[in-house]
C-alpha cells in the first residue's frame, strides 16, 4: 500500500483546498509554509493582527461609557490572556522552525 494520491492541480477554480497536498508533493517550504501563522497566508491565521486588536481592545477599553466595572475587568483579563497566548504560540512556532 503507498502513501502516493494522484490529484489533478489543474481542476477549474480548483475546488480542493491543496495546502495538505504542499506536504504530499513536496512544493511546502520554510518560504512557502502551508499554515503561515506570521503574516496569515496559506490558510494560517494571522497572529499578529489578532495581538493588534488585543492592543486596540485595550487602549480602547475605557471609551464605552455604559460598561459596568466588573465586565471591564473581564473583558481586560480575557484580551490579556488571548495577547499573551498568540505571543506564546508564535514563539513555539519560532523554537519549532530553529531546531
Amino acid at each position: 500500500m503507498s502513501s502516493e494520491i494522484i490529484f489533478p492541480m489543474n481542476l477549474p477554480g480548483n475546488p480542493i483546498d491543496i495546502t495538505g497536498f504542499a506536504l504530499i508533493t513536496g512544493t511546502q517550504n520554510a518560504g512557502n509554509p502551508g499554515l503561515n501563522y506570521w503574516d496569515g497566508s496559506g490558510n494560517g491565521i494571522a497572529m499578529y493582527k489578532a495581538i493588534r486588536k488585543c492592543n486596540t481592545m485595550l487602549e480602547n477599553i475605557d471609551k464605552p461609557a455604559d460598561l459596568p466595572a466588573e465586565e471591564k475587568i473581564r473583558w481586560i483579563a480575557e484580551t490579556k490572556f488571548l495577547k499573551a497566548y498568540y505571543h506564546y504560540y508564535l514563539l513555539r512556532l519560532t523554537v519549532r522552525y530553529r531546531s
